[in-house]
């Protein structure tokens, strides 16, 4: 099971705040997640899918019906384009389904954001589910359950280019954040000098894979 309470509540509250804090706080996918938000229904998640047109991954599914939006404990993620450049971001929030300002039923759709213009059959397969620090949208992928990132300062190329891939999965992603520390705002997270010369490999791999299949006329996105 993946979804539990956490007893980590703020010191010195009195009884009433450490009940409600508790009440607010879950644990999904090994991170903690602070709400005050009602839960989705399997109704509600079945509205937004017949709008999609598409079934939602099931660990994304899985998150709206347990959790439904909220904020990250561990909420940083480490973004790298070049052999020695690397952008941290934060999730500042999760859209919840039925609830909120935006809900995310009514704020989804990618091409209502920063002009993007795609076409209608592959607008279709992103969604909106979060926004990242600096303006920035997390979008998740409905064909491969992908979690991705718009970064709107990022403009050499056309922009559904920059849906870049954070995690292959939704609940991959929610495990693979790290806490906000001093260090980790410059290189992303703690690394070992081993694992850190591993990233940078990997990095540079994935940046000639996309200059490769953009050579080619490759959709970065399929």
């Amino acid at each position: 099971m993946t979804l539990a309470t956490t007893s980590t509540f703020t010191a010195g509250a009195t009884l009433d705040h450490v009940l409600e804090e508790i009440s607010m706080a879950r644990i999904i996918f090994g991170n903690s997640v602070t709400q005050d938000r009602e839960l989705a229904s399997e109704e509600n998640v079945l509205d937004l899918e017949n709008e999609l047109g598409l079934r939602l991954p099931d660990d994304y599914r899985e998150y709206l019906l347990s959790v439904n939006g909220g904020q990250f404990e561990r909420c940083r993620f480490i973004m790298g384009r070049e052999f020695s450049e690397y952008s941290v971001y934060d999730v500042e929030e999760m859209l919840s389904l039925g609830h909120g300002e935006c809900p995310l039923e009514q704020v989804f759709q990618v091409n209502n954001y920063y002009g993007l213009d795609l076409k209608p059959k592959d607008a279709r397969e992103f969604i909106v589910i979060g926004f990242v620090s600096g303006g920035n949208l997390l979008i998740l992928n409905l064909k491969s359950g992908a979690v991705m990132l718009f970064d709107h300062d990022i403009a050499e190329r056309p922009r559904r280019c920059y849906f870049e891939e954070v995690s292959s999965g939704f609940a991959e992603f929610v495990d693979g954040l790290v806490e906000k520390t001093k260090e980790n705002s410059r290189i992303g997270s703690n690394l070992s000098d081993k694992e850190f010369e591993d990233l940078l490999a990997q990095f540079k791999l994935q940046r000639e894979e996309e200059e490769r299949r953009m050579l080619k006329g490759g959709d970065l996105n399929d």
